[in-house]
């Protein structure tokens, strides 16, 4: 016969877990990743999602908008540092978001050009969907909006610059 000894919590331990601290590494990059949320909240409605991506040499943010109109997303942008290390540390996740902050705060050096794209899903012929990009040339919009996407799922009609007022 088997003999079952509840478990008990000790002193040391406490269940659910106590959330991190402000201070802590966590804190910090929950507290970022919630900033960069509510950038993209308010200038779009969107939600942001982080992807992320590390090698022995690059650790990688890819920032993705859901847009809850028409349920498609798009690559926002992109942040990576180099881990001369080859072990991703805490303080590199916590520089990507700082990178990633900056620049859709626009307090980072990176000049962008903003451009519309006209276009529908190929599915859902009716109104045609008008969506911004930004991005120093017309390749990175294009790469923004076919991000995870296939080509075929939907029409562009048109693209254009928008001059700077």
């Amino acid at each position: 016969m088997t003999t079952r000894t509840p478990i008990t919590p000790t002193s040391s331990s406490s269940f659910p877990p106590s959330p991190p601290s402000p201070t802590s590494y966590l804190g910090t990059r929950y507290r970022l990743e919630r900033e960069i949320c509510e950038i993209v909240q308010r200038d779009n409605n969107c939600s942001a999602h982080f992807i992320w991506n590390s090698n022995p040499y690059i650790l990688e943010c890819r920032v993705v908008t859901l847009n809850p109109r028409h349920d498609t997303h798009f690559l926002l942008c992109q942040a990576y540092v180099n881990i001369p290390h080859n072990t991703a540390g805490e303080n590199d996740y916590l520089e990507v978001l700082d990178k990633i902050k900056k620049y859709l705060s626009g307090t980072s050096s990176h000049r962008n050009l903003s451009y519309v794209v006209e276009w529908n899903k190929k599915n859902k012929p009716g109104n045609t969907i008008i969506s911004h990009f930004t991005g120093p040339h017309l390749q990175s919009v294009v790469e923004k909006f076919y991000f995870e996407k296939e080509p075929t799922d939907v029409i562009v009609y048109n693209i254009r610059l928008v001059s700077e007022s």
